[in-house]
């Protein structure tokens, strides 16, 4: 049970980095998902038809082609240190809140690109207390 789980949560972060990908016009892969935390949200808080939620944070690891024009709008890419390969390395942080069932959810990705470090989305389209560490009840 923990193998299949932890293949559909490999294929679940995948898609989500590919979906992430190609909104955004510069041409880059991730090279390495890292989870460094998994919790259930809300407290275990049942949300509807599509049950309990978990909320998993960790870093993506990219790497782009300064030569690829695609990346040209990157503002000084061209001065970062480069691998042997010709590639910049970089990293960011994420933050999926998922249905623990995921036969269960609706198959869509609500993606929030945050300004600043501040999270919008759960209080916009739930009325949600506002956080940047969202996790309780009152965040979902």
């Amino acid at each position: 049970m923990g193998d299949m789980r932890a293949n559909l949560n490999t294929r679940v972060l995948t898609a989500v980095v590919c979906l992430i990908l190609i909104a955004v016009t510069a041409a880059a892969e991730v090279e390495r998902i890292e989870i460094t935390s998994r919790m259930v949200f809300a407290e275990g808080m049942e949300f509807g038809e599509t049950g309990a939620y978990e909320r998993l944070t960790g870093r993506l690891f990219y790497a782009v082609d300064p030569s690829n024009p695609a990346n040209a709008r990157i503002v000084d890419l061209g001065l970062a240190p480069r691998g042997q390969d010709g590639k910049v390395r970089f990293q960011g942080d994420f933050l999926l809140i998922k249905p623990i069932d995921l036969a269960q959810g609706n198959g869509r990705l609500l993606y929030d690109v945050n300004n600043r470090g501040n999270l919008y989305m759960l209080r916009h389209i739930n009325d949600a207390i506002g956080s940047n560490d969202p996790s309780l009840p009152e965040h979902g």
